[in-house]
């Protein structure tokens, strides 16, 4: 039994903070001139900020929305019907239900665009899992950069001289295949390789202050090392360019989980789409297996970002990588990697993933390829590779990834 003097201070439970989760809410019964107005109806109905509530979907006497709230959906949709009397035009026939996620929600891009921009900034990161930072570190994402990241370096937390503590041939090692043309007799589409061809028309594309002075008020999704690593497009925060590309204090050292733009180009702004109409049309396309064919079907995302870290290690489909600002350091390893770790006596041999740490070992011996990428080159990570990447200075480029 456990006694306490009585000048002891007793201990009280901390108590978690619940996290905040997306539900959606079908409502039926109500009237085309509601639509304009239910969603602070339904935030009045619920106790909520009215920017918890954002309509999804509405057709004449139905509407879908999604609610930001920590309470279970089925908690949610039971108060709206105990206030639809007070709140809404057709109690009689009014009906709040939580919508079977089994079922489809159509929406078109601009909605869902909007809903992202709209979504409260607490509902951007809550959810996530915790990642490990460079140091190895299991940390909250957020987009509050000052505490994405902890740097165990003690001589220094500039990004170059920290990351170089970690990985001390940063700007030395690369062993990545050179090939002149996919079609290159040395390109093996089972392991990363780099085309050297890019480089005779990438000549200020995506040059840095021409990029602000053109396209400085463009919206585009935003993030950072961690929040970046799963459904990054989802939980990205909007920003100007401008606001993206300076979001630093140049009065302080520089994090080394800066902010990242990460935005699909059919997002964009038409004029800023024909600005790369000619480096889109000159990317390399894919292989298609089955037909030892390269069709050019592809998905382009725009990757500015300032020196530290790119997204943090993760895997998808096939991508091309065409650099055309900058300095590019890549850690790459198939997701069938095995690796002897020392602190890890009674299972030596595991298979790469997200539960095995990984970092800072990612950097040295749990990486099999490394590339020093310079502007003009276009990198292609395989299939299903896990990879990372540490920005050596102002970087800007495009990720193509079959559509």
């Amino acid at each position: 039994m456990t006694t306490f003097d009585q000048h002891d201070e007793v201990p009280v439970p901390v108590e978690e903070e619940e996290e905040e989760t997306d539900v959606l809410l079908s409502l039926t019964g109500i009237t085309a001139a509601e639509h304009e107005t239910i969603e602070l109806k339904l935030a009045q109905a619920l106790q909520l900020e009215p920017d918890k509530v954002s309509i999804l979907e509405a057709q004449d006497d139905h509407v879908v929305v999604v609610v930001y709230s920590t309470r279970s959906a089925f908690d949610l949709a039971q108060q709206v019907n105990d206030q639809n009397q007070q709140q809404f035009d057709n109690p009689d026939s009014f009906q709040c239900s939580v919508v079977d996620m089994e079922e489809d929600v159509e929406i078109d891009e601009t909605t869902a665009f909007q809903l992202w921009r709209d979504m409260p900034e607490q509902a951007r990161t809550t959810h996530l899992a915790l990642v490990a930072s460079p140091d190895g570190e299991m940390i909250q994402p957020t987009h509050d950069n000052s505490t994405s990241c902890t740097v165990k370096s003690t001589t220094t937390t500039i990004p170059m001289q920290a990351q170089m503590e970690r990985d001390p041939s940063l700007l030395e090692f690369d062993n990545t295949v050179r090939v002149s043309s996919i079609d290159d007799a040395h390109t093996n589409w089972e392991e990363p390789f780099v085309l050297t061809t890019g480089k005779s028309i990438t000549k200020d594309v995506l040059q840095r202050d021409h990029l602000i002075q053109q396209f400085g008020d463009m919206l585009v999704r935003t993030g950072n090392r961690n929040t970046l690593v799963e459904s990054g497009f989802d939980n990205s925060r909007p920003l100007t360019l401008q606001q993206a590309v300076d979001n630093h204090d140049t009065t302080t050292q520089p994090s080394e989980v800066g902010c990242i733009v990460f935005s699909p180009v059919q997002e964009l702004s038409d004029e800023f789409q024909q600005h790369l109409e000619p480096l889109l049309a000159a990317f390399p396309a894919f292989l298609d297996e089955e037909t030892s064919s390269h069709p050019h079907s592809q998905k382009y995302t725009l990757c500015l970002a300032n020196q530290g870290f790119g997204i943090g290690m993760h895997k998808h489909n096939a991508a091309f990588f065409w650099l055309l600002e900058g300095t590019k350091k890549w850690y790459m390893a198939p997701s069938t990697t095995t690796t002897t770790r020392s602190n890890n006596d009674e299972e030596p041999d595991k298979k790469m993933n997200h539960q095995v740490p990984t970092h800072p070992e990612f950097y040295s011996t749990q990486s099999t390829h490394k590339c020093i990428q310079q502007a003009g080159e276009i990198l292609y990570v395989p299939n299903q590779w896990y990879h990372e990447i540490f920005n050596l200075s102002y970087t800007a480029g495009i990720q193509a990834l079959p559509d």
